[in-house]
């Protein structure tokens, strides 16, 4: 289950506290997912080779090759002109199978900007992720006080910049 209460915009135009031309704030983010393994479950061998598959992009198993590629336009419009803000966000993955567990993840600020500079020769992507809180807990198998059923927790803010820049001409995808 996936739950956005609030999407809004906001501009330079009408406030001082946008930098960009466009910004899209989506407010109380919620995901719920149960997780688990499905009923005729596969063997672990043929998981991982699916597994490698979806996140190579690749059916084949090659390696992805960027070399002479073309930057969409979309890409660099909405770098100049478009930042977006995401506030609240809740994440609960449960497994019910056996051993249960839920993990809990918060964050009170996520923000993604970028920038074009160096006559267009350069992307800079900024992902800042603010007040972030993650928990692992497990099912209490006794009505006890004393079983801990938190397994780990973490709490953290991330600020973190890429850069791309573009060796030859910059081509754009027209």
């Amino acid at each position: 289950m996936q739950h956005i209460d609030e999407i809004g915009f906001r501009s330079s135009f009408f406030s001082s506290e946008v930098t960009k031309l466009l910004a899209v704030v989506v407010r109380d983010v919620r995901i719920n997912k149960d997780v688990g393994v499905a009923v005729g479950k596969k063997d672990q061998k043929s998981d991982k080779t699916e597994y490698q598959q979806h996140f190579s992009g690749l059916e084949g198993g090659r390696t992805i090759n960027f070399h002479n590629k073309k930057v969409p336009p979309m890409i660099i419009t909405f770098a100049q002109f478009m930042a977006i803000r995401v506030y609240n966000v809740n994440t609960m993955f449960l497994c019910a199978e056996s051993p249960e567990w839920l993990v809990h993840a918060t964050a009170g600020e996520v923000r993604l900007d970028g920038s074009i500079v160096h006559n267009a020769r350069t992307l800079l992507v900024n992902v800042t992720v603010v007040a972030a809180t993650a928990k692992m807990l497990r099912h209490a198998q006794k009505r006890d006080d004393t079983v801990q059923t938190c397994l780990g927790e973490l709490s953290f803010g991330i600020s973190m910049e890429a850069i791309l820049i573009a060796q030859g001409p910059l081509s754009v995808e027209v």
